[in-house]
């Protein structure tokens, strides 16, 4: 009997889950409480954090550039003391916080460091015995004297045949419309070509349906290429804001060293992807001091990348740059044959390299000193290539990024403007090979700038602005380094 009523009574649950919440309670209301403290520290943090780097900044600005380097240190000190003043439950251990400042041996660069250590006051943790939790950062930032320094830019701009895609999506509409013979769908792209209407061996016209080149329409006549349809409808073209933005470039730079006092020496060099007639890089304008004038008389060497008709690419034949295909064949597949591989260009690799052999190793810009150096690339970042006889449309490959290393690691500031690949759906090239990997363009392209200075520029931005944008923060000398 006794035994029976010991074991009913130990089997008997009720009231133990009070029994049990009322023994979790305390433990649970300082979880929450030390996760209500670490919540606030942390964001008090982060405006420590945040105050720092304003201090530092503020101490290599342009103004207080002109002043002494006690001068700005009292600047960032009053700065930080300030706004840290602002939080109650932040102490600071004595001589915090602590600002140092430094210049190179050229007396050009001005480093800032703000240091600080202290403790946070807790709320909750100190029933447990945690009074405070210990709190400390760093903010370094550094900037160049207020004599400019002496730079050289180099600019590199796409003109593969990627970049006859209209500028807006009404214009690839536009241009889709207007071409319903050649592409299921039409065809977005302006393609240039000098002789549309003989076609390489094996190739049919690619400008069916296009007006003829008397202005009539018809089957049997002369026709223009998908170029001179978009001139002939006013359909600007991504190549078309390129053009317009380095020469918007080349007068605003200009200008800013007009204004500049000492005047900092400029000088320009401007490269595209492919002469006009051949795959390759080109340098459209040789590096110079005199880069307004020399622009002037060799903006005319920037073109469209242009062939000789569709599947043929141009052979030079004395003064008539394109009076010919090639006629060195490559097979790319059994019923494929692109003449001198046509309307694809040399890797990116190759022209990088070319480009981090060409651009020397930078300097400060200091008077008497090696020029900073700064490469400017405008580009849709795919490059269409046959390889071992075999199509290849990818993005920028290992070599081409390998470049961009070695003349980062030589000082160099690569700024590029990532002008986006449209998706043009039904375009056997687009669907077959670039919808594969276009949303790595960016993040590859990304790779190869230098931190800060990638900019994407969608269809429809205004190419100009956003051009001139990455030219200034590629040439902002105040930045935070940690």
């Amino acid at each position: 009997m006794f035994k029976a009523l010991i074991a009913r009574w130990s089997r008997n649950r009720r009231g133990s889950v009070a029994i049990m919440f009322a023994l979790a309670l305390p433990v649970m209301i300082f979880g929450i409480g030390f996760a209500v403290d670490y919540g606030l520290y942390a964001r008090e943090k982060a405006r420590l954090n945040m105050m720092a780097d304003e201090a530092v900044l503020a101490a290599v600005s342009s103004t207080a550039m002109t002043q002494t380097t006690a001068q700005a240190q009292t600047l960032a000190q009053n700065m930080f003391t300030a706004q840290a003043s602002q939080l109650p439950r932040v102490t600071f251990a004595a001589g915090q916080p602590h600002v140092s400042i430094s210049m190179d041996a050229s007396d050009v660069i001005r480093t800032v460091s703000v240091t600080y250590t202290g403790t946070y006051s807790t709320i909750f943790s100190s029933v447990l015995g945690i009074p405070t939790l210990p709190v400390s950062g760093q903010s370094v930032a550094e900037s160049a004297s207020p004599n400019a320094p002496n730079t050289n830019f180099y600019v590199l701009l796409d003109n593969q045949g990627s970049m006859a895609l209209p500028a807006s999506q009404a214009g690839i509409a536009q241009m889709q419309t207007l071409t319903p013979l050649q592409l299921s769908g039409g065809c977005a792209f302006a393609c240039h070509e000098a002789a549309p209407n003989n076609p390489a061996p094996g190739f049919a016209s690619d400008v069916q349906g296009n007006p003829c080149q008397s202005g009539t329409h018809g089957s049997n006549c002369p026709q223009i290429d998908n170029y001179q349809l978009a001139r002939n409808n006013n359909i600007p073209l991504r190549f078309d804001e390129v053009t317009s933005a380095i020469s918007a470039l080349i007068s605003t730079a200009s200008s800013l060293q007009g204004e500049m006092s000492p005047q900092p020496t400029y000088q320009f060099s401007v490269y595209s992807v492919d002469s006009p007639y051949t795959q390759g890089l080109y340098n459209v304008m040789p590096l110079t001091a005199q880069y307004v004038t020399n622009w002037s008389n060799d903006s005319s060497n920037l073109q469209l990348y242009t062939v000789y008709s569709d599947g043929g690419a141009c052979a030079t034949s004395g003064s008539n740059k394109c009076g010919t295909y090639a006629d060195t064949a490559s097979q790319v597949s059994p019923t494929m044959i692109f003449q001198n591989v046509g309307f694809f260009s040399s890797p990116m690799g190759t022209e990088m390299s070319t480009l981090a052999s060409a651009i020397p190793a930078a300097g400060t810009g200091a008077s008497g000193s090696t020029p900073k150096e700064v490469l400017l690339v405008v580009t849709d970042g795919v490059e269409d290539t046959v390889v071992s006889n075999q199509l290849s449309i990818t993005t920028w490959d290992s070599s081409a990024l390998s470049a961009c290393t070695t003349m980062k690691n030589n000082g160099v500031k690569i700024a590029i403007l990532y002008t986006t690949y449209y998706p043009t759906a039904g375009f056997w090239l687009y669907d077959d090979y670039v919808a594969n990997f276009q949303s790595n363009i960016g993040p590859t392209l990304q790779g190869c700038a230098s931190p800060g200075l990638f900019m994407t520029a969608a269809v429809g931005d205004n190419l100009t602005t956003d051009f001139i944008t990455l030219f200034q923060l590629a040439m902002q000398s105040s930045r935070l380094t940690q």
